[in-house]
């Protein structure tokens, strides 16, 4: 038999009993059956801007932990390195096939199921002077591949001068990459929605949700960091 801790908000033991939540079920439980969620919910209760904080917790709390889940791929610094290589790369090729038999309209690389969709069929055997003019049926004028490769120049540029200011609660894939991002990510939200960092009540949350052991200077310590 399930024992609730005396603190935990009724809505949650009412949405445990119905089994209205299903993804993230497991959570649920911790948070109302975890020894350390009793102090927590205590804390939380009295700053409580409204009557459904609780669930709001809960599903940030199912969200943050699944996000915690997807691996960073590339730092902001990498990020900003591929972009401008991408931007490199597309100037050298759109000069490399300017005014040369590669230097066509954009419709001259579609293949011939997309010709089909957009309504010219058996792309493939048509004459020469067929797929020079039918394309301008459907549209009055045609982009030049070049055209569309300074295109992506200028918009891989855009995206390698945004790269460090897009804003990341971790920087870079740690051995306690997931259980950082779930902290941090936590401590945000409670800070936002509650008023205050609350980090021993974020610790309390983060060890029944985690099934860690972490202490108010740990959470601390991991809120304040940037790595």
């Amino acid at each position: 038999m399930v024992k609730y801790v005396k603190s935990s908000p009724q809505s949650l033991i009412d949405c445990y009993e119905k089994k209205t939540i299903i993804k993230g079920r497991d959570f649920l439980e911790r948070l109302i059956t975890h020894p350390k969620m009793e102090r927590a919910w205590c804390e939380l209760s009295k700053r409580n801007k409204n009557n459904n904080h609780a669930e709001k917790l809960l599903q940030e709390i199912i969200f943050q932990e699944q996000k915690s889940r997807e691996p960073v791929v590339l730092r902001r610094s990498d990020e900003k390195k591929k972009y401008f290589k991408i931007a490199e790369h597309a100037k050298q090729l759109a000069k490399a096939i300017a005014e040369g038999p590669l230097d066509k309209p954009l419709f001259q690389y579609f293949s011939a199921e997309t010709m089909d969709t957009n309504g010219i069929a058996n792309w493939d055997n048509k004459d020469k002077m067929e797929r020079n003019n039918l394309p301008y049926d459907l549209l009055r004028e045609w982009p030049p591949l070049i055209e569309i490769l300074k295109s992506l120049e200028t918009q891989a540029i855009k995206l390698s001068d945004e790269a460090m200011n897009q804003p990341r609660i971790v920087e870079r894939q740690k051995a306690d990459y997931r259980q950082l991002y779930f902290v941090r990510a936590l401590a945000e939200y409670v800070n936002a929605e509650y008023g205050s960092p609350l980090y021993g009540t974020v610790a309390r949350i983060s060890s029944a949700v985690l099934e860690v052991d972490l202490t108010k200077e740990a959470v601390a310590t991991m809120a304040k960091g940037s790595a």
